[in-house]
């Protein structure tokens, strides 16, 4: 059996840094949200990219989520219905 410590010296570590970015509309609501994993070396590990768009009322209609791999290759994309559209009551 192999002692933590020494265990620690024979398998490499990946270290990894993640940056957000984010991008608001006029309003001042989340336009675009992006995250990036880097490794060490700066070299792009995964993005993910986040883009909403909003009901007239400002409440969260959709958000568009696209995951990208180290080469910027979209592998995968989901569109999430956050809210239904609000309705609106006239009293008469």
């Amino acid at each position: 059996m192999i002692c933590p410590h020494c265990l620690q010296e024979i398998e490499p570590i990946e270290e990894t840094t993640s940056t957000i970015s984010i991008v608001k509309d006029k309003n001042g609501q989340v336009g675009i949200w992006t995250e990036e994993t880097r490794d060490i070396d700066n070299i792009l590990l995964s993005k993910r990219v986040d883009e909403y768009k909003y009901f007239t009322n400002g409440d969260i209609d959709t958000i568009n989520l696209k995951i990208y791999d180290g080469e910027d290759n979209l592998r995968d994309e989901k569109v999430i219905k956050h809210k239904e559209e609000p309705k609106v009551i006239s009293i008469s």
